[in-house]
Order: C-alpha cells, then sequence, then structure tokens
C-alpha cells in the first residue's frame, strides 16, 4: 500500500459515449459522498485520484489510480491475457466485472504487467447499475409501449459495426417469423474519433435506417441515441457479430446469437468476427433463420442458460457504484474497512513483489516456459497423428521451433501463398489449405501460425476441426515473444 495521504478529489476519464456510460454511476456515487468530481475526455488531464477504462491509459497523471474495462468483451482477440497489450501493473487498483473476468484475470496472473499494485477486486459492473432502478424500469414500460410492439416475443439486432448490408440481411432472414425486429444501431459521436476515422459507417446506418424504416409491421427502427440497456430489457434473444452487448444481454437473461461471418472493418482486408464467448449460440449468415428458429423452440431452456452466464459474468449488479467507491473510501480514509482482493489462485504479495523486479527479459523467459507447459499439454491430443502448420511465413517458422522444443515434429506447412506452393522451408513441404480436405479422413493437428488466426480458424471449423481437440492457435502466444 503506497504511502500518501489522499482527499475526495476524483478524476472519470472517458473518450466515448460507452466508457461515459460505464463511468458515470460512480461518478454520482462520488458526489454522493462529497467528493470534487470531474469528468474529463482529456486522457492525459493531471488527477489527484484518477479512474480510467480505456485501453491506453497514462496513470503516470494521477496521485493514485484505478483501471476497469470499458467493455465485457475487451481484448476479446487476445484471451485470456488482455494485458499483454493493455498493462495494469502502474495502477494502483484493478477492478473486475465478475467471476468469467477474474478467471481471465488469475490464468494471465503469471504475466506481472497484469498486477496492479495493491490487488485486483471482483466489483461488478456500473453500467449495470440503472437497470434495478425504478426510473429505469418506469422508462423501459414507457419505450415499450410507445414502440406499439406486435408480437410477444422480440429479436434485437445490435451489431458492432454496420457494413455490407448486414441489417438487411438479418431483417430478410427473419422478416416472416412471428418476432418483434427492433434494429439499434450504436451512437456514433463525432468528436470521439471514431466518425472521422470510418464515416462510411454512418452512411450506412442511415442507408440502412431509411430502408427499414416503414418496412413491415414487425420492423422497429429504434433511436441510437436511447441507451442500448433500456432495448434488452424486453429482448429475448439478440443477434450480433462480435459487440459486448451479447454480454450486456445477459442482465435481462436474453439468448446470444453471433454471426460468425459478418465482417468487421477494423482491418484492410475487413476480418471475419471474432468469437471466444462461451455463452453465445454461433451460427452463419445463410443459417440465421434456421438458428432462430431452433431456438425459439427452445426458448425457455436456452433463457435459463443466459441466467446461468450472468450469474458468473456480473457481481453486485445494482450496486457496483457503491462497491467502488467503499473501496475508494477505504483508501481514502485507513478507518474505512476496505472489500477483499480477488487473489485466490493467483500470486501471493511476495510472490507478487518479487515478479514485479523482474526485468523484460526475464518476463519473455516466463511467458516462454509459459507457453511450453501449453504445449506439452497438448501431446497427447497430438499423438499419433500428422502435425500441420498453418502460415510459412515469421510465427509459421517460430511455430515450428517451439514445437521442435516439446519434441512435437511438423510434417507439413499450410499456406494461401499461391507461390509458395510445392516448395519447400525449413525442410518442409508447403501446401495448399485444401490439402486438409483432401486428408480430412485421418484429421491431422493444426497449429495456427499466422496472424490471420480469425480466418483460419473459421475455416477449420467449416471443415469439422475443434479448438484444442483438432487445433490450436499459437499466434496469440507467439506474437507476444
Amino acid at each position: 500500500m503506497r504511502e500518501l495521504e489522499l482527499h475526495k478529489d476524483i478524476t472519470f476519464f472517458y473518450t466515448d459515449g460507452g466508457e461515459l456510460q460505464q463511468i458515470k454511476p460512480v461518478a454520482a456515487e462520488a458526489e454522493a459522498r462529497g467528493y470534487k468530481v470531474t469528468i474529463s475526455a482529456d486522457i492525459h488531464e493531471k488527477a489527484h485520484i484518477g479512474v480510467y477504462c480505456q485501453h491506453r491509459c497514462y496513470p503516470e497523471n494521477a496521485d493514485f489510480s484505478m483501471i476497469m474495462l470499458h467493455d465485457m468483451g475487451q481484448g476479446h482477440n487476445r484471451w485470456p491475457n488482455i494485458w499483454n497489450g493493455e498493462p495494469w501493473n502502474k495502477f494502483d487498483v484493478g477492478i473486475l466485472p465478475g467471476d468469467g473476468w477474474v478467471k481471465r484475470w488469475v490464468d494471465s496472473s503469471w504475466d506481472p504487467i497484469s498486477m496492479p499494485v495493491n490487488g485486483v477486486y471482483k466489483l461488478g459492473w456500473p453500467k449495470a447499475d440503472i437497470i434495478t432502478t425504478d426510473s429505469f424500469k418506469k422508462e423501459v414500460a414507457e419505450l415499450k409501449q410507445s414502440m406499439n410492439l406486435k408480437h410477444p416475443i422480440t429479436v434485437l439486432y445490435a451489431p458492432s459495426w454496420e457494413n455490407d448490408g448486414k441489417q438487411h440481411e438479418f431483417v430478410k432472414a427473419l422478416e416472416k417469423l412471428p418476432v418483434n425486429l427492433v434494429l439499434k444501431q450504436g451512437p456514433w459521436k463525432a468528436g470521439t474519433g471514431w466518425v472521422e476515422r470510418y464515416p462510411h459507417i454512418i452512411e450506412n446506418i442511415k442507408e440502412m435506417n431509411a430502408l427499414h424504416e416503414n418496412y413491415a409491421d414487425n420492423v422497429y427502427v429504434a433511436d441510437s441515441e436511447i441507451n442500448i440497456m433500456h432495448f434488452l430489457a424486453f429482448t429475448d434473444i439478440i443477434v450480433s457479430d462480435e459487440s459486448s452487448v451479447l454480454f450486456e444481454a445477459l442482465l435481462f437473461d436474453a439468448c446470444g446469437v453471433a454471426v460468425s461471418d459478418w465482417l468487421i472493418p477494423d482491418t484492410v482486408p475487413s476480418r471475419f468476427a471474432d468469437i471466444p464467448y462461451d455463452h453465445v449460440i454461433k451460427t452463419e449468415k445463410v443459417k440465421l433463420t434456421e438458428t432462430i428458429e431452433k431456438l425459439l423452440n427452445h426458448l425457455t431452456e436456452e433463457k435459463l442458460k443466459a441466467k446461468q452466464h450472468k450469474e458468473n459474468n456480473f457481481e453486485h449488479i445494482g450496486t457496483s457504484a457503491y462497491q467502488i467507491m467503499q473501496l475508494v473510501d477505504s483508501f481514502v480514509d485507513c478507518n474505512i474497512p476496505a472489500p477483499q482482493p480477488e487473489v485466490e489462485g493467483a500470486l501471493d504479495q511476495q510472490a507478487l513483489q518479487a515478479l514485479l523486479a523482474i526485468n523484460n527479459e526475464d518476463v519473455r523467459q516466463v511467458r516462454e516456459q509459459i507457453y511450453m507447459e501449453k504445449l506439452e499439454s497438448l501431446i497427447q491430443s497430438t499423438a499419433g497423428r500428422k502435425i500441420v502448420v498453418w502460415g510459412a511465413g515469421g510465427l509459421g517458422s517460430k511455430t515450428v521451433v517451439f514445437l521442435e522444443k516439446c519434441q512435437i515434429k511438423t510434417d507439413l506447412f499450410v499456406d494461401a501463398n499461391e507461390q509458395a506452393w510445392g516448395t519447400f522451408k525449413e525442410g518442409i513441404r508447403i501446401e495448399a489449405p485444401d490439402a486438409l480436405e483432401k486428408n480430412n479422413a485421418s484429421k491431422p493437428f493444426i497449429f495456427i501460425g499466422t496472424s490471420f488466426s480469425h480466418d483460419v480458424i473459421r475455416q477449420l471449423a467449416k471443415l469439422g476441426f475443434v479448438e484444442e481437440e483438432d487445433f490450436h492457435n499459437s499466434s496469440r502466444w507467439l506474437m507476444s515473444l
């Protein structure tokens, strides 16, 4: 615990509307407790007590700093260890929303950059506090009444990106079903950087909403400025790509469906959705109608499953801001008892201090050792099977080296580069990916050694390969080594 006299002066930082919704309940609680409260869009601003929730933060500008997530699916392409790219070790305190995130943190706690100075606490998801209030329930009832919904069951469309006519694909797939189709786009606001960087997305949203306004008596275009929580409150099924609203829907026991081949245009070329979430049903565009029909036939059972996932992902629903400010108060006034940090299964404080003292080379060696142990745990799955590395570039070569250290011999490279087909690298033949289809009767075990792992995972799934049983994504580990 640092030797610093703290007083009631706290600054909350945000860079977009979602982050603002996350910090506002805590800011309101702080104000009610007599704190001088500043809400700032300047991430570089100096602060006495600074509360952050961004990918990149500047805790060095605060006398005392606290970090929490802004997105329940945050860094999902790097799970479990998002901290490798978003270090928390310079913060005084870290906040996690529930057991799902605690497990990711514990699984990554070998990495010293995941460790805030004074621990990590499981204190809930402040954005969800509003859902237990009478005012929220009243607003939801008024909204639902104003929409004059035709059917008792509602399917909500809420993508992270609107591109390639996704919204129309959703409507065409489900318009004949006896359900309400509510179309809810995010509130893309000027000045956040997103609108300026992706102006065509705004045009896509306008085009889609214009197409579906008065389209059919069971299709409703929602006001993008209204908090999505209000729509989730009467949603039975949510359909999205990789958006974190698939988590927030759990707060209302709604079932999530993710369309895996809807493209995400934050790369060039666009990539497929990355969906490592264990609580959603994954489908493809051509199977969306069939998937929703099956879900409707088992809706009660599936909603019970969603409720179980809610309990695993969200702690202190309705009181998260209170819990967080109790923690802050305990640092400001040492006479106030603090919640216990979430350290079960992680490192004790002595081990933590030892890890924080090691240098970058030692960190690399620790990570390498952890990955070697991971590879050794896969030996049983690979026994007697042909070993294929997908990707013949730098990451592919790195994968071969690590496999050799575990006495796993690579038999074949596959790669999308036509010019490489039939050639050799590291003494290993390179073939086209369709070689896997030809040999599907005797499934090889595949290690993914390319940065385009999203596309590869999707192709392997189509061929019936199961992650960790038939293939392993080496790239997630090796890109940090």
